[in-house]
């Protein structure tokens, strides 16, 4: 007995992937949106990315792709990008790493690699331009909430994060991670000062000012940050019944660096006012945090001719 197959029915190709070409268009519409706002992401090809100056891997200036470490370099434009608040929200776009965010403990402690997050958080070490900046806080990160909220973010003229063991060359903190935060010179930074305001009582501003002699051997840059929220109001349960409070922040912080000639000095201030919630879930209880830190570094560059 003959038996008849049916015969598939013509696929209509341009109309399967229609929505796919769609998203595509979307995204190249987008791409080219950012391009026009930032013009110097648009220009660096892939030859370009690889030859951006990194020091972290090796303490010594090469390019990304002669680094000996496996290094991720994040720039001023795409830092602008992110759109985060403070470093800490900067960091956590970061992949590899992992910040450790909760109402007992705020927004400060940041892990690498998996590294299971703990109290101290002593594993990752900070740099500013090289030099140690969370090494000397109490057991490396237990107090460092100032680090993360009040560091301005217009002075960072970009980010090299290394995920992996830098101990060898840094010693105590690098355990897991690496994260050097360079600063933009007098000629990089654009004056100007922000205002913006949201709900929940939030405020934000910042002030950013440089300026160099002009024969170049002098430069002052100057870098202030202010933002205040009343946070959400938050409602949960203890045995008392229902616990509601509102975890307020206050960050401000400035930076300040100076060059004459050989001569450089940096200082960064910075003031972290932060509610939590303490107790435990039988008797929750409202808790403040005030973590305030300077850091100085002060140094003369000498080149000694080949």
């Amino acid at each position: 007995m003959a038996r008849s197959i049916p015969r598939p029915s013509p696929i209509n190709a341009p109309g399967r992937y229609l929505h796919q070409w769609l998203g595509i268009f979307a995204v190249i519409l987008a791409s080219q949106a950012e391009a026009s706002r930032h013009p110097e992401l648009a220009k660096l090809d892939l030859e370009g990315l690889l030859n951006l100056t990194v020091s972290t891997a090796s303490k010594l200036p090469s390019t990304a792709s002669d680094s000996p470490g496996i290094i991720t370099v994040y720039t001023a434009e795409e830092i602008e990008l992110f759109g985060g608040r403070d470093l800490s929200e900067i960091l956590a776009r970061i992949p590899g790493l992992a910040p450790y965010t909760s109402v007992a403990g705020n927004r400060y402690r940041i892990t690498a690699r998996s590294d299971a997050p703990r109290v101290n958080n002593n594993h990752i070490l900070m740099l500013v331009n090289g030099i140690p900046f969370n090494r000397e806080s109490y057991s490396g990160g237990l107090w460092t909430q100032a680090v993360m909220t009040t560091f301005p973010l217009d002075a960072i003229r970009q980010i090299e994060v290394i995920r992996g063991p830098g101990s060898v060359l840094y010693g105590t903190n690098a355990y897991s991670g690496v994260i050097n935060i360079i600063t933009k010179r007098a000629n990089e930074l654009e004056d100007r000062i922000s205002i913006g305001a949201g709900d929940n009582g939030a405020v934000a501003a910042g002030l950013s000012l440089g300026a160099e002699s002009a024969n170049n051997d002098s430069e002052i840059v100057t870098a202030l940050r202010y933002s205040q929220t009343d946070g959400e109001t938050l409602s949960m349960h203890d045995n008392s019944g229902e616990f509601r409070t509102r975890l307020e922040e206050t960050t401000p912080g400035g930076l300040v660096s100076a060059r004459h000639q050989g001569f450089h000095a940096t200082v960064h201030w910075g003031r972290s006012d932060l509610d939590d919630i303490r107790g435990s879930q039988l008797a929750l209880a409202e808790g403040h945090s005030v973590n305030e830190r300077t850091f100085i570094d002060l140094g003369y560059d000498y080149h000694l001719n080949p």
